[in-house]
């Protein structure tokens, strides 16, 4: 395993966060439209769905750009011989009097020499690992519900989701998740709706009633991104 030498942060680091995740939408859309392409071997809207989708979560992952690092924009961990940064991460343990914190420990993460490369290394991870099929398919569909699957293929784990400095409020639940991740995906599909073809102009409509446990996703996700 190599360590990389330096680590690349975007210029736009230092933005108001509103401003901030505009700017990121918009300035790492044509790299997520791109891989999408090549990811999914598909025509309009399914690459722009899952450009949506990935830019939305990855926006979170990094704080749109903040804490953008070797341009790995999903946060994938470093495997076998390839180059990595040291960093700190953290997992989700037991706390002596019931629930759930957060333990840091040392992590290595890949670092891609473009934004390009991690985008591709973001989504082939996404659509090559077993235990993400069923988010590779939600995200395929254009289904801001990925985002659960993600989470249940073991991607993030609860509140360790969400450290601080981040754009999310801490939240426990799917249900939560999902509430505020929805928003993330209308920003983004507002931020970048003059970038895209003219087949992936999509609008998100999302609606969330009743009991999310009681409810199945076709119900509970009444609108989709559509063609």
């Amino acid at each position: 395993m190599q360590r990389a030498k330096t680590k690349s942060l975007p210029s736009f680091e230092a933005l108001p966060s509103g401003d901030r995740q505009t700017k990121y939408a918009r300035l790492m859309w044509r790299e997520f439209y791109r891989a999408a392409r090549i990811a999914t071997d598909e025509l309009d809207p399914v690459p722009c769905r899952v450009a949506t989708l990935a830019l939305a979560h990855t926006g979170v992952e990094t704080a749109y750009g903040a804490y953008l690092y070797g341009w790995n924009v999903g946060n994938i961990m470093a495997q076998g011989t390839e180059h990595f940064y040291a960093s700190q991460d953290t997992t989700a343990e037991p706390l002596p009097g019931g629930g759930t914190g957060n333990k840091v420990f040392a992590a290595r993460f890949v670092w891609y020499p473009t934004a390009f490369a991690g985008v591709a290394g973001y989504l082939k991870v996404v659509r090559d690992r077993e235990r993400y099929a069923k988010a590779w398919a939600a995200m395929m569909a254009g289904d801001p519900y990925f985002l659960i699957e993600l989470r249940h293929g073991g991607y993030f784990e609860g509140r360790s989701y969400v450290h601080a400095g981040e754009t999310l409020p801490r939240v426990d639940t799917d249900e939560e998740i999902l509430a505020v991740f929805v928003q993330h995906v209308q920003r983004v599909n507002a931020d970048t709706c003059d970038l895209r073809p003219t087949k992936g102009r999509a609008v998100l409509g999302m609606a969330i009633a009743g009991s999310f446990a009681a409810s199945s996703v076709a119900t509970t996700l009444a609108n989709m991104l559509e063609d």
